[in-house]
């Protein structure tokens, strides 16, 4: 919804897709559903697309099941989209496909990993490498293909932020593992940003959306904990104390890629909040 706000902030007009539109959305809403096939062909009517379609990674434990429905709501998803819009026949002056970071891994280790690195081989490494071949179909529709792997995006309406949060805040707040993995991350505006920046700048090919200064767990932590007024107080969690809890998902959080910004910046980008401090008193600065 942010990055729908500020494309219209710039004067774009919006059209979303969902399998259950909405009577009163604020934006012009078409259905979609990938299981029955159904696509209401007025959507493709565009100058460009922004493909955002997934399930949330950290939204459930990763059961056989809900690893089908993070598999399917990112690649069926998207090999869908592609053979309507081939159908479809309309030229599009530009294509943005999210994707993640997790094309690295769940844990890429201390070296930095750069868009030519190779694809990790465990779940998530595996899932994003399948999306992003099937995002590459979109690229043969005769328009700029930019495809931007996510970090950590951090906003102040929610997600991982929110969850970070919350234990520091009521004084609970502590490392992770060793706290040691790296934290790729992004602030939300930042991604707004790059998008606009992606099709001013019609650019194609695969980019990391993170910032330039990844930091440790231990220091996003004791940021968050500067930036509350709060100490760090409780010890470490251990990684079999997530593993346990969280399952597979748990080296999500235990793991971590350190993830190089050096291509989107050589591109003319940069970042309005280059570093975590940054980042976190725009988000919290007036926090209650």
């Amino acid at each position: 919804m942010q990055l729908s706000e500020w494309l219209e902030k710039l004067h774009f007009e919006i059209i979303h897709l969902s399998r259950n539109p909405p009577k009163n959305a604020r934006f012009k809403t078409y259905r979609w559903d990938v299981a029955n096939k159904i696509l209401d062909p007025r959507a493709l009517d565009v100058d460009y697309i922004i493909n955002l379609a997934g399930a949330g990674i950290s939204d459930h434990r990763w059961t056989t099941s809900y690893k089908k429905e993070l598999y399917n709501s990112r690649v069926e998803s998207t090999r869908f989209l592609a053979t309507q819009c081939k159908r479809h026949g309309r030229s599009y002056k530009g294509i943005i496909a999210i994707s993640a970071i997790g094309y690295y891994g769940m844990d890429s280790g201390q070296q930095p990993v750069t868009e030519e690195s190779m694809p990790g081989k465990d779940f998530f490494g595996h899932l994003v490498d399948d999306w992003e071949k099937e995002t590459r179909q979109l690229g043969t529709l005769g328009c700029p293909l930019t495809v931007l792997r996510l970090g950590m995006v951090l906003s102040d309406r929610g997600g991982a932020l929110e969850k970070l949060k919350t234990p520091v805040k009521w004084g609970l707040g502590s490392y992770l593992g060793t706290g040691r993995q790296w934290v790729s991350w992004i602030h939300m505006q930042d991604v707004c940003r790059l998008v606009t920046h992606a099709l001013d700048h019609k650019l194609m090919g695969t980019y990391n959306a993170v910032s330039p200064n990844p930091v440790t767990n231990a220091e996003l932590t004791n940021a968050l904990a500067k930036q509350l007024n709060k100490a760090i107080r409780m010890p470490a969690v251990p990684s079999f104390v997530l593993r346990v809890a969280l399952g597979e998902m748990a080296r999500v959080l235990y793991g971590g890629s350190k993830v190089s910004s050096e291509k989107i910046e050589k591109s003319g980008f940069a970042f309005s909040f280059p570093t975590i401090e940054m980042a976190l008193d725009d988000l919290l600065g007036n926090w209650s």
